[in-house]
């Protein structure tokens, strides 16, 4: 079967193992490092380089920066957890 009509019938769904759902160390460096990214893109204000003045309300700038801030404490959280803190019970 194609996957285009998987789209449409998709198969039947399972349940997923342990093994599946934990985080790999993949799945949180790209967390990390696109959090962090988009963070600092955003943070530094670089969103506004080439506008034109009075185009966007203070209000919406600093928020837009303060999101970012935001992003690059969640890529700081995301670096360190699972190994720093959250660590799991490895029996």
């Amino acid at each position: 079967m194609s996957n285009i009509t998987d789209l449409f019938n998709p198969p039947p769904s399972r349940d997923l193992s342990e093994k599946e759902v934990e985080n790999c160390f993949y799945c949180q460096a790209m967390a990390t490092i696109t959090a962090f990214g988009a963070g600092v893109y955003f943070g530094t204000g670089r969103v506004f380089k080439n506008e034109k003045p009075g185009v966007n309300p203070l209000w919406w700038k600093k928020s837009v920066k303060l999101t970012g801030v935001g992003l690059i404490g969640y890529g700081i959280y995301r670096f360190g957890e699972n190994w720093l803190w959250n660590k799991p019970n490895r029996d």
